[in-house]
């Protein structure tokens, strides 16, 4: 059963808020007079720009801000993050895309910089001959 109809269905609806944001983009769509078809053909087009493997990694915001423009740009309608995710989840399992601990813990991981010495005695050696 292609994704449209079974989005319509009772059991769809009653899932929770995530079917009923997709049908309220389906219904803007399809009032606006623009296909499934080709909002669908905009997103793929739009991954040859924004490559969805950057989705899982720190600049997946980045990413999505660029998936959102893109649409936005081609079929001349707004889009917010959440029916950007929704049409992406039609073509990615956006879950494996999140990240995970080791990841997280590797981003947030700090470490104090200090210089090498030998450029803090050429410092201290430029402020003292000037």
């Amino acid at each position: 059963m292609p994704d449209c109809v079974r989005c319509w269905s009772p059991e769809a609806i009653s899932h929770g808020t995530g079917h009923l944001m997709f049908i309220g983009l389906v219904l803007r769509l399809e009032s606006k007079g623009t296909q499934q078809v080709e909002l669908e053909l905009r997103l793929l087009e739009a991954f040859a720009i924004y490559r969805p493997s950057l989705l899982a990694g720190m600049h997946r915001h980045f990413i999505l801000f660029g998936l959102m423009h893109h649409l936005e740009r081609r079929l001349n309608q707004r889009f917010s993050p959440d029916e950007v995710l929704q049409l992406l989840d039609r073509f990615f399992n956006l879950d494996l895309l999140e990240p995970d601990d080791e990841e997280l813990e590797l981003v947030n991981h700090k470490e104090d910089f200090s210089l090498p010495q030998s450029i803090l005695e050429e410092i201290k050696r430029k402020k003292i001959s000037s």
